[in-house]
């Protein structure tokens, strides 16, 4: 009998551990040692297949379980993500009215509307990019418009309002502080305490295959490249015996794999994040340096972003995909 084949007895157990697993690599080899070791059946060793798996999941860095805490594992981790950045941002628009203003500030009624519309933009962000990691791209779509919709109407407000309408004055920076992060933490709390969602769900053929295709293109898989591996994967559930679900697992997954493993994907991933990493804050540097309305805090924080836009290809050198071997 081959070593890296199990023994009849445990062989619909392996099975089982490793559809629930998502991940047949791990720890499976090691699983296969221990009941060669010891002689005894796998499920009399580990226990039940399934409740080991979620054990194993929850601990091991596994494909599946990343796509569970992704973008694409459902509402808690998007809310998860809404939060941190939410109370991130509060913090920070904290700290720079309190070197504006000291520990006073009138609330201007066109800042509130300006503030409404940068919250949107973040709900959306955060929104557009589960949905799309997910394959709803329909559902996406819609979601697209509407909050781009909202954030119109809150710039067109605050411009017909106009500067100099205050709707408070001399409130406690602490308060304000307060207000600026209270949301975003109040999102975090309550998503932490969500159940996490179960990663395997039964789809259709034509469905799993939709979710595949937008797992892939979620990873910035060129759409020609995306293509040939969905209809390399169509020929082969057409002429299987089971469903692409029970032969493939989670569409995510797979998509995950199959698109880290692709050397052109890996290296659209890297020009991508580097382009952004090094090209946003310089756009956010130059647009507060025109503007001067900064005051003291202007030069120390233009400097910080462009140091920020120097040192993102610096630290991502070594992580460029044409020089890594998968």
């Amino acid at each position: 009998m081959a070593r890296k084949e199990w023994p009849t007895r445990d062989r619909e157990w392996a099975t089982q551990y490793r559809a629930s697993m998502g991940d047949e690599r791990i720890p499976a080899a090691a699983l296969l040692s221990s009941v060669r070791v010891v002689n005894l059946p796998a499920a009399e060793l580990f226990g039940e297949a399934s409740v080991l798996a979620k054990k194993d999941s929850a601990e091991l860095a596994t494909v599946d379980g990343a796509v569970r805490v992704s973008a694409a594992g459902g509402l808690r981790p998007a809310l998860l993500e809404l939060g941190r950045l939410g109370a991130a941002l509060g913090a920070v628009g904290a700290l720079f009215t309190l070197g504006r203003s000291g520990w006073f500030v009138n609330i201007d009624v066109a800042i509130v509307l300006i503030g409404v519309s940068i919250a949107l933009s973040l709900v959306g962000w955060v929104a557009i990019r589960a949905l799309f990691a997910a394959g709803r791209l329909v559902v996406m779509t819609g979601a697209t418009i509407i909050i781009g919709a909202l954030i119109l109407v809150s710039i067109a407000l605050a411009a017909s309002v106009g500067p100099g309408v205050i709707a408070a004055t001399d409130v406690p920076v602490p308060l304000f502080t307060l207000a600026l992060i209270a949301p975003g933490g109040i999102i975090f709390l309550l998503a932490n305490r969500m159940a996490q969602k179960a990663s395997h769900e039964v789809w259709d053929d034509a469905e799993w295959l939709r979710r595949f295709r937008s797992g892939l293109r979620s990873r910035l898989m060129p759409a020609v490249v995306a293509r040939t591996y969905v209809a390399k994967f169509e020929q082969v559930i057409a002429t299987a015996n089971s469903s692409a679900g029970a032969r493939f697992g989670h569409p995510l997954t797979l998509a995950r794999k199959v698109a880290d493993a692709d050397e052109s994907t890996r290296a659209r991933r890297w020009w991508m994040s580097t382009v952004v990493g090094m090209g946003l804050p310089i756009i956010v540097a130059i647009s507060i340096l025109l503007s001067n309305s900064w005051g003291k805090l202007t030069v120390p924080t233009v400097t910080m972003l462009f140091l920020i836009a120097v040192l993102t290809p610096t630290f991502g050198w070594a992580d460029r995909p044409w020089a890594q071997k998968k």
